[in-house]
């Protein structure tokens, strides 16, 4: 039996066609390697109490008019969707999930707005874009004796260390100008997002021990 991936990464867009045993072996590789384990059941309820009480007491973050649209109306769990890089040794899994219909999503999208709003982090050595980087390094006088390398952390999300971020955040916060209610609130609505971190794949439901969530369109920002 063969079941078909679709590899987005590589230039020539290649179809991966692999033998759905071997498939499967490399995601499970992929969850123990990250600590990742099956819980029993579906989280998704829970999750969605917790973001609805959560939602109501950050008064001073979200208005009310708001608090309706962060609440997601039929939550269900993040599908993971194991592609292959083909391009690394052993062909590992490239994990994308779809956090669209999780329950903190809308929450998570409304605090990164906040955060790229307020524009609490200086990013002083981010890129904008590749062609940015490019006219960069155009402009770089690089001596004969000198190299320039590019350094790739290995599966970023599920090793993201989230008391750091947490600590990183109390700090960016506490040298803006943020009403303090707004600081508190924000980070005790940032943990409990940091906690949503499950996913399904193959029936089964998996939780990360660390990192943040796959998919979220907060993590780029945590990250």
């Amino acid at each position: 039996m063969f079941c078909c991936l679709y590899n987005y990464k590589n230039k020539n867009k290649a179809k991966i066609l692999i033998d759905r045993k071997q498939g499967t072996d490399k995601v499970h590789k992929f969850l123990k390697e990250n600590g990742i384990s099956t819980i029993k059941q579906d989280p998704t309820t829970k999750f969605l109490k917790q973001i609805q009480k959560t939602i109501k007491s950050c008064t001073q973050l979200v208005g009310k008019k708001t608090q309706g649209y962060l609440t997601q109306i039929q939550p269900r769990a993040p599908l993971l969707n194991a592609l292959i890089k083909t391009n690394k040794t052993n062909m590992p899994i490239r994990p994308v999930v779809n956090n669209k219909f999780a329950p903190a999503h809308n929450l998570a999208k409304f605090l990164n707005t906040k955060i790229k709003n307020w524009q609490i982090l200086p990013n002083t050595y981010n890129a904008s874009n590749s062609l940015t980087t490019a006219e960069d390094l155009i402009r770089l006088n690089i001596m004969p004796n000198k190299k320039i390398i590019t350094l790739d952390i290995n599966d970023l999300y599920t090793n993201l260390p989230t008391k750091g971020i947490i600590e990183a955040t109390k700090h960016w916060l506490g040298l803006s100008t943020i009403n303090k209610a707004e600081q508190e609130q924000l980070v005790s609505t940032m943990r409990i997002i940091i906690q949503h971190n499950y996913f399904q794949y193959n029936k089964q439901y998996c939780q990360p021990s660390k990192g943040v969530a796959m998919g979220s369109p907060l993590s780029g920002t945590l990250a």
